[in-house]
């Protein structure tokens, strides 16, 4: 992995808070630390936060892994259950990778988030 962590900054703080539980929970990724700045992660590692201040207003996307398809399902779901904008129906997209299975969504600072699996389809 190349990337350590992930911080970013939103004037939405309880929202965006609110958002991220909801997502990351079926990736079995929790706020760890509360307040702000905001940690998630599984265990020690904590590689995505979120503290109050000036949000990011330029393009920004990134993408969570999971370990299953199922996950991103449950993700997806999540988001659309909050109300997310821009939905991407999960599927496969063979012009990335043969097993890049992956859904979309925009969190509540407009933030392009994917989730996304590079596992074969569970038998």
């Amino acid at each position: 992995m190349i990337i350590d962590h992930l911080e970013l900054s939103t004037g939405q703080f309880d929202d965006m808070c609110a958002f991220y539980d909801a997502v990351l929970a079926p990736l079995d990724v929790i706020r760890i630390v509360a307040g702000s700045p905001a940690g998630y992660g599984r265990g020690e590692r904590l590689p995505f936060w979120i503290r109050l201040g000036d949000p990011i207003t330029r393009y920004v996307h990134y993408a969570f892994a999971c370990l299953t398809r199922a996950q991103v399902h449950h993700a997806f779901d999540a988001a659309r259950a909050l109300g997310a904008a821009g939905l991407r129906e999960p599927k496969l997209h063979p012009h990335i990778d043969p097993n890049y299975y992956a859904a979309y969504a925009y969190d509540p600072d407009g933030h392009l988030i994917e989730f996304v699996c590079r596992s074969e389809a569970e038998r």
